[in-house]
């Protein structure tokens, strides 16, 4: 209960933490849960959750976008795109973003949609 308890009360996303830091680490809490009670989060849990802690001009332009079909997945993905461009990006945020990444950190939440697909541009076979 304490762990549903936490991810419910998930503090609002701060400045200095990339959205998707910060929808992971949403994400992290929610399958500790998983873990521990053996049920996952309910979807709408999850989305109630990320919009309460966003930025308010972030949360009210996902809000104008959304229907009843909208599911957690997709606004995550839109939030991550709206990271991605209105983060300042410097010479060192760009260092430790290529430092986690070769660490193994995900920095992508694609997925595959049968159509054209990013490419491993460092891969060698």
């Amino acid at each position: 209960m304490a762990l549903l308890s936490a991810l419910m009360g998930f503090p609002t996303f701060q400045r200095d933490k990339t959205c998707l830091e910060q929808v992971q680490a949403m994400e992290r809490l929610a399958e500790k849960y998983r873990r521990a009670s053996g049920r996952d989060v309910g979807d709408d849990i999850m989305l109630s959750t990320l919009l309460r802690v966003l930025p308010k001009p972030v949360q009210q332009h996902i809000q104008l976008s959304m229907d009843e079909g909208t599911t957690f997945n997709q606004v995550k993905e839109n939030i991550i795109a709206y990271g991605r461009v209105s983060h300042s990006w410097t010479k060192d945020r760009v260092l430790a973003d290529i430092g986690a990444t070769s660490l193994g950190a995900v920095t992508s939440y694609s997925t595959d949609s049968g159509g054209i697909a990013p490419m491993e541009v460092r891969s060698i076979w």
